[in-house]
């Protein structure tokens, strides 16, 4: 059995999609008001399954396309780790944006992921219960894990 979990780390929203072989199989959505309520809240997820992880990697930016406070790159590097050691079994591999999607706009990547789903996995995002303005993490958990399953070009 090859399961790949893929994980879009954040402080205050963390994404996972999970894939059997190379299907999309689920979709997770882990949410506190702080970096330490998210973290708990996927630690409560805690899974000891052999599989393979696939974590976002935070990356630095030109300085002149920072949004908001640098010091976010900080927490969100702490929620990838955070994440990491909740799949304690796993063989574990970071992955740079640039390196799953390319250099494509946000909008743009994410129709591309959807177009990439068949309609069995288009129900799962259905079925998840978030704002349609932090949709974009699921779907960024979803591309990072076609990319890893081997469905995604960047």
């Amino acid at each position: 059995m090859s399961i790949t979990v893929a994980i879009d780390p954040g402080v205050k929203l963390m994404a996972m999609a999970e894939f059997l072989r190379d299907e999309l199989q689920a979709v997770h959505v882990f949410r506190g008001d702080s970096l330490e309520e998210t973290t708990r809240s996927l630690a409560q997820f805690r899974d000891a399954r052999e599989l393979r992880l696939v974590i976002e990697k935070p990356v630095i930016y030109d300085p002149r396309k920072w949004k908001g406070d640098p010091n976010d790159l900080i927490r969100e590097a702490l929620a990838a780790g955070a994440a990491a050691a909740c799949f304690p079994n796993g063989s574990l591999s970071y992955i740079r944006p640039a390196d799953w999607k390319g250099q494509r706009k946000k909008p743009i990547d994410n129709r591309y992921t959807l177009a990439l789903l068949n309609s069995d996995e288009r129900e799962l995002l259905d079925g998840v219960n978030l704002l349609r303005s932090l949709m974009h993490n699921v779907l960024d958990a979803v591309g990072i894990g076609l990319w890893a399953v081997g469905r995604r070009k960047r």
